[in-house]
């Protein structure tokens, strides 16, 4: 991307955000950072920790010893995943990061270990979900045990698709999407669509 079109669109950004800043109340703003007080270094300390552990899963996924990826540093890598997720916030789908980050890495890396590196950076992360849920449920469970038997079946239920997930995953990754029993079953019922 030219130079002079990141420069239009972090002016763009700019403006967007002293627009929202301005419907929200500058007054508004300034009492909820003055009723937080000293508590927002600690937050905005864990929210840097956090958007540096997400920029070294990426490093480490990139990292393979070719030169191209020597070029991307790790404090590249933490500036990419905070716009990155700053464009998810702001976008309906909360996926606009994924292809910035796919297309400010392509320089470096060529297009395709780019997209191929931040798909996997995406499904790692969601099976990160899927594993904090398999551990999550059953503790929630066991150390409340006065929840509902209804809110008990659902849990469970999210327990076992989160299982499910993650072996189709897992079979996805290991044999490639056109191999997947997922992808033969759909296609197979397409097929049958067709001789009908």
């Amino acid at each position: 991307m030219l130079k002079k079109y990141q420069n239009y669109f972090f002016l763009i950004g700019v403006l967007v955000l002293l627009f929202m800043a301005y419907k929200l109340g500058f007054d508004t703003i300034y009492e909820n950072l003055r009723k937080t007080g000293w508590w927002f270094v600690p937050i905005f300390g864990i929210w840097i920790v956090v958007y540096l552990f997400n920029a070294w899963s990426l490093n480490i996924i990139i990292t393979d010893g070719t030169p191209e990826s020597e070029k991307v540093s790790i404090w590249k890598l933490l500036r990419l995943t905070i716009s990155a997720y700053a464009i998810n916030y702001m976008t309906p789908l909360g996926i606009g990061g994924e292809p910035y980050k796919a297309l400010k890495l392509k320089n470096d890396l060529g297009t395709h270990k780019a997209t191929s590196s931040v798909l996997l950076y995406v499904m790692m992360h969601y099976v990160s979900h899927f594993f904090f849920w398999l551990i999550s449920i059953p503790v929630f469970i066991f150390i409340m045990p006065e929840v509902s038997g209804v809110i008990q079946m659902v849990l469970w239920a999210v327990f076992i698709a989160c299982v499910l997930l993650i072996f189709w995953g897992y079979s996805v990754f290991t044999k490639g999407v056109p191999r997947s029993r997922g992808y033969l079953s759909v296609r197979w019922s397409l097929e049958q669509e067709k001789v009908i």
